[in-house]
């Protein structure tokens, strides 16, 4: 009885054991998420793609396109990198993307934690409002992008933003600073080459943010910050 028993105990546990990796195995191949597939064309259609960098958003798994990073087990897009270097001397400024928009259906990317389109020509377009909604985004960059006008207040509704990256967009103002408070997870904060001359309430809300380690405020109109 008790060799029937460990005989029995051991065909449960391998069977057990199968089941998981099988389960495992589908979960890692599940492939992207039908309705971030089906947004995704659109954004990519807002953009001048001249060297064919979104050559490969085509096929049925967004999650193999290039600059996309899907979750292994639920599938969907966590992090879009179509950020370029532009500080290589190698760089080519003609293989940037162009666009005059960027379109909305990011929001369907309910998951997107990481989002850079640095260095990527914006033509001067005013800074996305939309892009406070994102509210899974930790991570933000958008320098070098050539955007303009204000940074929107609600982009203080990030709460989870630990890395914030506006540096070299020339044209984009703070009017007030107020809305940076609510980043209460904010470690880096990168703005230089901005226009921060007129922002109200700078010198406040930098010293009540609790975790920020990094700070870039260069030549952005600020006498006494460096």
């Amino acid at each position: 009885m008790r060799k029937f028993s460990t005989i029995g105990i051991f065909l449960v546990v391998l069977l057990f054991n199968e089941t998981t990796l099988s389960c495992l195995s589908n979960a890692s191949t599940i492939g992207c998420i039908e309705e971030e597939r089906l947004a995704l064309p659109k954004f990519k259609d807002s953009f001048t793609d001249n060297t064919g960098q979104l050559s490969t958003w085509h096929n049925q798994d967004c999650c193999s396109w290039k600059g996309l990073q899907c979750d292994e087990i639920i599938g969907h897009v966590v992090r879009l990198d179509l950020g370029v270097n532009l500080n290589t001397p190698q760089f080519n400024f003609s293989a940037r993307l162009g666009a005059n928009e960027v379109h909305s259906c990011l929001l369907q990317l309910k998951y997107l934690n990481h989002l850079d389109l640095a260095g990527n020509y914006f033509n001067r377009i005013p800074f996305p409002k939309f892009f406070g909604s994102m509210a899974q985004l930790r991570y933000l960059n958008l320098s070098y992008a050539a955007f303009s006008e204000l940074v929107p207040h609600h982009l203080g509704n990030l709460s989870s933003l630990l890395v914030l990256d506006l540096n070299f967009n020339f044209e984009v103002t703070i009017d007030d600073f107020t809305w940076v408070y609510r980043l209460s997870s904010l470690q880096y904060v990168a703005l230089s080459f901005m226009n921060l001359s007129q922002t109200q309430n700078l010198h406040k809300v930098l010293n009540m943010i609790p975790c920020v380690l990094e700070l870039h405020l260069s030549d952005c109109g600020l006498d006494n910050i460096r």
